[in-house]
This record gives C-alpha cells, structure tokens and sequence, in this order.
C-alpha cells in the first residue's frame, strides 16, 4: 500500500514526521524507503516541513529538533492510536 498517494500534501507531511522522524534522524532516501514510496514522491513534503520550522537538515539528514513536539506526538499516538 502507498500511503502517500493516498492523503493529500498536509497530511503526508505529518506521516512522515509520525513514522519516520520520530526517533531517528534519516535521509531522504531512508524516509522514503521506510514509506515505500520513491525519495521524489516526499520531496515536497519535506520541503514544506523544513519550510514551517517542524523538521531541520544537517549532514544530509532530516530530524525533529522539537522535543516537546516529538513527545506530544508520540503520546497521541499511546493514548489514541493516531498521529492526526
């Protein structure tokens, strides 16, 4: 199943920070393979994140550098199942 060609631009941005970023840093190629898409179909996601301030770069990888932000989501998900 490709989950990003089944949500729209805003939401595949919060999945890859929901399954991807939470507890490790990867690069564009790694996100991608964890999503199972190509690196160029989470181009544009990646970018808006970077964009908005939720995701940073540094030596080619891409993390969360919000430790609140991290938690919150990660507790959303223990507590309700879901990310969004």
């Amino acid at each position: 199943m490709n989950l990003i060609k089944e949500v729209d631009g805003q939401s595949s941005a919060v999945l890859i920070l929901s399954t991807t970023l939470l507890d490790e840093s990867l690069n564009k190629s790694g996100i991608a393979k964890k999503l199972n898409v190509s690196s160029g179909a989470i181009g544009r996601s990646l970018n808006r994140l970077l964009d908005d301030g939720f995701i940073e770069m540094e030596n080619n990888k891409y993390y969360m550098p919000n430790f609140v932000f991290k938690a919150c989501l990660k507790n959303e998900y223990r507590t309700r199942g879901i990310f969004i």
